[in-house]
């Protein structure tokens, strides 16, 4: 009788980067976006510190990767924070916005040993932005991390709710 071997599930592998996307850059949009501070999908918006974040609209089913992909056009990512300030002021500002939305930031990788790393920039995520019970959670279930409506971080994402995004 054969014998079967499961490889055993590595911490840290189940939330890896994706590829960031490839795009040409739209420069209608990007023309329109620094004209009339707005696009069809979204505008920008400015935070109690003066830091400007393109807004993506509320958009029902919207994937992380189509975010990802829109936030490339505008010649921008998904938005990364190198700081916990930085988080903060965000979440000031934006958590009172996300009562009904699911909302992606720029995504990051568990590094197995309770820390993240932007996929993005390649750098660090400060302690104090990614909760400790999202290290906790069994192998094969973490995905994404989101902002919740409310402003909560979490790994579960709905695939039919609505969405939006932030690039920088």
């Amino acid at each position: 009788m054969p014998t079967t071997t499961t490889t055993p599930c590595v911490r840290g592998f189940d939330r890896t980067c994706r590829p960031e996307p490839t795009c040409r850059v739209d420069t209608v949009a990007v023309s329109s976006l620094k004209l009339m501070g707005s696009t069809l999908d979204g505008e920008m918006v400015t935070t109690g510190n003066g830091k400007k974040y393109f807004m993506g609209s509320d958009n029902k089913g919207l994937t992380y990767d189509s975010a990802a992909t829109i936030c490339c056009k505008l010649g921008m990512k998904l938005a990364e924070f190198a700081t916990i300030a930085s988080w903060n002021n965000f979440l000031a500002y934006f958590k009172p916005l996300t009562f009904s939305s699911w909302d992606y930031i720029g995504q990051t990788t568990d590094n197995g040993n309770n820390t993240d790393t932007w996929c993005a920039s390649g750098t660090l995520v400060p302690d104090g932005i990614i909760p400790a019970d999202m290290y906790n959670i069994s192998c094969g279930t973490k995905n994404l991390i989101v902002l919740t409506p409310g402003g909560d971080l979490n790994h579960i994402n709905p695939q039919n709710s609505v969405h939006r995004y932030f690039c920088e």
